[in-house]
């Protein structure tokens, strides 16, 4: 048996399939370890699986990236590197080596005397460890104690599922090609890089980009599985979605969703010129997803349910309307390059997720100017009259 990478477009059912795949494995007496980068994912795994398994099993468990690192390869081993015990993991916005963008002395990864120095993995009292750092401690760990933490994983998990795959980045993939040295655990990938909008660490180190997670799974030799059937989006929204990341070649998503009766009359993606945003919002009450809660708080007062972005991963809603980016404004107005000069994806992945977040109906609210301008339906406030003569 391979190591699988799933390739699970958005509304694909990935949790689903994971969740599937466990029981049987269960049943077969195997053990299985699910882990995956945020709080929220891993609620929603074990939640799905309590659900389809009518309660816990002890042989089946969700556990944190991070946590994962800590608590299964780098604590039983770390007094190979480290004397105190490390009691948990402090989490890094930026590198905690610098300070006012300047290297912070004494923080060199090794002593004089060749020794790891426990100020750059760990904080001053010794007893936490940077979370920017923790795979690349695992990693040390592994190294240093000849592969020991790998084999005794081997002697309590079966399969490991790294869920949201994605988020991972740089020392994590070293951690995962370590891991694919032992012949006593399977391991399946899953995830949408089109859906990266967050990283596990800040890090220069690479893989980073899409393209180069994908590439190094392949050199792992993983086998590439796709998920192309979505259970969340009509047809339109899905190929609308699809534009965003037309260039790098992802496969393209078939909707099973129909419409019912009642939703009929208005499905779809469309521009919503500003002055008639207020009128939209309250005939269709979409969820009202932004960028930032400092975005469209002109709609504030309006009793809608709204989300960021990146808090919107994940979930699905009904209808959803958007407040577009300046770069999303470019896109939505044929502009190719309108993400082309960014650092990182993650501006245009924050607006795949946004898109893909709604069953029948995905409204942008555009300035007026603008409306007339963008390669989608605008919205007229004439059809909602024909929908209530109907």
């Amino acid at each position: 048996m391979s190591n699988i990478f799933v390739f699970a477009g958005a509304g694909t059912g990935k949790t689903e399939r994971i969740v599937t795949e466990a029981m049987p494995l269960l049943n077969s007496s195997k053990r299985v370890l699910v882990l995956t980068y945020t709080e929220n994912n891993q609620r929603e795994v074990y939640s799905r699986f309590s659900l389809r398994h009518r309660g816990a099993h002890p042989s089946f468990t969700v556990k944190g990236l991070l946590t994962f690192y800590l608590d299964e390869i780098i604590r039983p081993y770390q007094r190979a590197l480290f004397s105190k015990r490390i009691e948990g993991f402090i989490l890094n916005d930026s590198d905690p080596h610098k300070r006012n963008g300047k290297n912070i002395a004494g923080r060199t990864e090794r002593l004089a005397d060749g020794a790891y120095n426990p100020l750059y993995y760990l904080t001053p009292c010794q007893t936490k460890a940077h979370s920017a750092l923790l795979a690349k401690l695992a990693c040390a760990v592994i190294k240093e104690t000849k592969g020991a933490p790998v084999r005794r994983l081997g002697d309590i998990y079966d399969n490991l599922y790294f869920d949201e795959c994605q988020d991972m980045v740089g020392w994590d993939f070293e951690v995962l090609s370590l891991l694919t040295k032992s012949k006593r655990f399977f391991i399946t990938c899953v995830g949408d890089f089109r859906q990266t909008i967050y990283e596990t660490a800040c890090t220069t180190k690479k893989p980073s980009s899409s393209v180069e997670k994908v590439g190094y799974l392949e050199k792992l030799k993983f086998i590439r599985e796709e998920m192309t059937e979505s259970y969340r989006s009509i047809q339109q929204i899905c190929d609308y979605a699809g534009r965003l990341h037309a260039a790098e070649g992802y496969p393209t998503l078939v909707s099973h969703v129909v419409a019912p009766e009642e939703f009929k009359h208005h499905q779809g993606v469309f521009v919503v010129k500003q002055s008639d945003a207020r009128l939209y919002l309250n005939r269709y009450e979409p969820v009202l997803l932004r960028h930032s809660v400092k975005s469209g708080t002109e709609y504030d007062d309006l009793s809608l349910r709204r989300m960021t972005f990146g808090k919107s991963k994940g979930l699905g809603f009904t209808r959803t309307a958007i407040i577009p980016t300046s770069s999303h404004l470019k896109f939505l107005q044929g502009d190719a390059t309108a993400f082309g000069l960014g650092k990182t994806e993650e501006p245009r992945n924050r607006f795949y997720v946004a898109l893909t977040r709604a069953k029948y109906s995905v409204a942008l609210i555009v300035p007026d100017t603008v409306a007339s301008a963008c390669n989608i339906p605008t919205w007229n406030p004439i059809d909602m009259a024909d929908e209530q003569l109907d």
